[in-house]
């Protein structure tokens, strides 16, 4: 994992981001990025990754059909998108900022396994969608 200490990434509120294969952490906090933080980042990256080789996948398959080669620059981006218009969904649900933040299945997959420290080695990949509604987190 590549971590870079600053003062401007992530906001204020906010210890870690992962943007694949850079974990940014606030210089402030950096002492309490401790080995439950980490794992719960590197998960994050791990997410990142599959949903970045599936969408390179799948946009290379339309590239073969005719869509410009271009689109293949996208694929780092997939992640963020999804992350977002989950946030936005659950925020428009919820109500909240904080809950919204919670519930996405990512953060759910996140929070749920960040303290097993074996976790990463035995992940299956797209677990985080075992967390979307009816998943998951309702069989628990």
């Amino acid at each position: 994992m590549i971590t870079i200490r600053n003062r401007f990434i992530p906001s204020r509120g906010f210890m870690a981001l992962a943007f694949w294969p850079v974990v940014f952490v606030r210089r402030e906090l950096y002492d309490r990025f401790g080995a439950v933080a980490r794992r719960h980042e590197a998960i994050h990256l791990a997410q990142q990754l599959e949903v970045m080789l599936a969408s390179l996948a799948f946009i290379g398959l339309l590239v073969i059909s005719g869509l410009s080669p271009w689109w293949l620059c996208a694929a780092p981006t997939v992640f963020y998108v999804i992350y977002g218009i989950e946030w936005l969904v659950r925020l428009a649900v919820l109500r909240d900022r904080t809950e919204a933040y919670m519930a996405i299945s990512f953060e759910q997959e996140a929070f749920a396994n960040q303290r097993k420290g074996c976790y990463l080695r035995d992940r299956d990949a797209f677990a985080w969608i075992l967390y979307i509604p009816g998943g998951k987190e309702e069989k628990a």
